[in-house]
């Protein structure tokens, strides 16, 4: 029963889809496809006829390391290009059709919106895929300088199809979301170059530490970027005491991260208003959560890093601290999505209802989206902390119970400003009629409080704006930094500064709140988009 609905789902999405038909016999008609494959194919060649050229002159031909030198190329060329390419097609699946006024016949047909979002997306996804699949014969050119097996090319083409998949999920997710071609490639560039660039970041620096580490490193996330993901293309990475393959990881990661950006996808198709909140902010809970595991609980994290015991400060209370302003940050970023939209119940005497409600928290409207931040930050601190224990269980030592204490005093810090940022976007989104407004002020905001104020206790002890910086989401990770010696002259030793940045930022929380039930009844608020 269970294969026969898999197998029905798989054929509505794919060859039962109209629109994947339609899209692909369209794109293979005429001379365009063709000479694209061309081109793709003859970008492929020049490079490795320049790199067998160069090794020829240097005598690295019969080096064992001329094949996979060879590929490594060949795999970074084939990035770049697929990471050029797929915008330019994928970019325009739904604006096109808004811009040629055929969304409407789409609309009139049974075509739902999750069968025309992937019907768009997998007709780019299998164009890329015939161009991937003719640069096989150059691989097999690889293999024949020795160097690389038939195994290591094998799961390499995988990572690249992954990595073609999440590409065109990109294009289609910004494609959605604007009316104008022009806007949704601009967005699909930038949004792939930066993904490719922070990848290459990570991969690059995890292959140094494995160079000059004592041990032999290997990270869950070495193979992010395909070009770097061929070198531990057959390797396992350990984390808390278990073996993982380091291609299946990055399959479920890109994989996961595809299937977030194809549901938001399908909520944005006109005429087919679909709620598809629920598996979304799942799958945002579960990519941070794995990827905190992933990293912390990591083998060989903390000497590889170069955290050791250092004074008093332990290997654990340094991730503790570094750990709270990238969850802080990256959640706060967060919250100028999940905590700005369209307010409910404005007529209401207080916005509870709106900023409150656990039971709305994974709805479709923005509902409860300051209980949903709140709850998210909780199970993100609640993985660090289960990664850090589990990771110390394997390793067979003790955490001491201050490190708990000082722990649960961060999470309380850390949700008490999550609360305050939620409050900032649901004020927001009261005032003004257009969200990219409302997120803005939240922008805005993360970037006066965590660029701005954050960096004032740096400064010299005699500058009076120095106090300021007691207004820091990040004043609890004060207490352990040499360089910031921080005197709030107001009675409050260091040790409680997790409670006054607690304090602070829920009675901030609270008359945003206050504020927000005001000026809906006022203004109105963020209209439904």
């Amino acid at each position: 029963m269970i294969y026969g609905r898999l197998k029905q789902t798989f054929a509505k999405a794919v060859s039962d889809n109209p629109v994947v038909i339609r899209d692909l016999r369209t794109r293979m008609r005429g001379s365009k496809a063709f000479s694209i494959i061309t081109a793709y194919v003859v970008f492929l060649c020049a490079p490795l006829l320049i790199m067998s050229a160069y090794m020829s002159y240097n005598g690295q031909t019969t080096s064992t390391s001329g094949g996979i030198d060879l590929f490594r190329t060949l795999m970074l060329v084939q990035t770049l290009l697929i990471t050029f390419i797929v915008p330019a097609l994928g970019s325009g699946a739904i604006s096109l059709e808004l811009e040629n006024r055929t969304i409407e016949m789409l609309a009139l047909t049974k075509l739902s919106s999750a069968r025309i979002i992937l019907g768009k997306q997998l007709s780019v996804f299998f164009f890329i895929s015939i161009l991937i699949v003719c640069s096989l014969p150059l691989s097999s050119i690889c293999l024949m300088f020795g160097g690389i097996s038939p195994a290591e090319v094998a799961v390499a083409y995988l990572l690249i199809l992954v990595w073609a998949f999440l590409i065109s999920s990109i294009a289609v997710f910004w494609s959605s979301l604007f009316h104008k071609t022009a806007t949704a490639v601009l967005m699909s560039y930038a949004a792939c170059a930066g993904y490719s660039l922070l990848t290459s970041i990570i991969s690059e620096g995890i292959q140094n530490l494995g160079r000059y580490s004592s041990t032999h490193f290997v990270s869950a996330l070495s193979g992010l970027y395909p070009t770097y993901g061929m070198y531990v293309a057959l390797s396992h990475a350990e984390v808390c005491g278990l073996s993982l393959f380091t291609a299946g990881v990055t399959t479920v990661l890109h994989l996961s991260l595809a299937a977030v950006l194809l549901l938001t996808a399908m909520m944005h198709v006109k005429y087919r208003k679909v709620d598809r909140s629920l598996p979304i902010r799942i799958l945002m809970i579960f990519i941070p959560s794995v990827l905190i595991w992933l990293v912390v609980g990591g083998k060989d994290f903390i000497s590889a890093y170069g955290v050791g015991q250092v004074g008093r400060v332990s290997p654990q209370n340094v991730i503790l601290d570094i750990s709270l302003m990238l969850v802080v940050t990256m959640l706060g970023i967060s919250a100028s999505i999940f905590a700005t939209g369209p307010i409910m119940n404005k007529q209401t005497t207080f916005v509870r209802r709106h900023a409150f409600s656990l039971r709305k928290a994974f709805t479709g409207n923005l509902s409860g989206a300051l209980m949903f931040m709140v709850l998210w930050g909780a199970i993100l601190w609640g993985a660090l902390e289960l990664t850090i224990w589990w990771s110390a269980a394997v390793a067979g030592t003790k955490i001491s119970v201050q490190f708990w204490v000082r722990s649960c005093k961060f999470v309380a810090a850390s949700l008490s400003v999550l609360a305050g940022i939620s409050a900032v976007g649901i004020l927001a989104s009261s005032i003004f009629k257009v969200r990219r407004n409302a997120v803005a002020v939240v922008i805005l905001y993360l970037l006066v409080m965590f660029a701005g104020i954050s960096a004032l206790p740096a400064m010299e002890p005699g500058n009076p704006f120095r106090l300021l910086g007691m207004f820091s989401p990040f004043l609890p990770t004060y207490t352990n930094m040499d360089f910031v010696q921080l005197d709030l002259n107001f009675g409050v030793p260091k040790e409680a500064y997790w409670l006054f940045t607690c304090v602070m930022y829920l009675i901030f929380a609270l008359v945003a709140l206050l504020l927000a039930s005001m000026c809906a009844k006022k203004y109105g608020g963020v209209e439904e988009e």
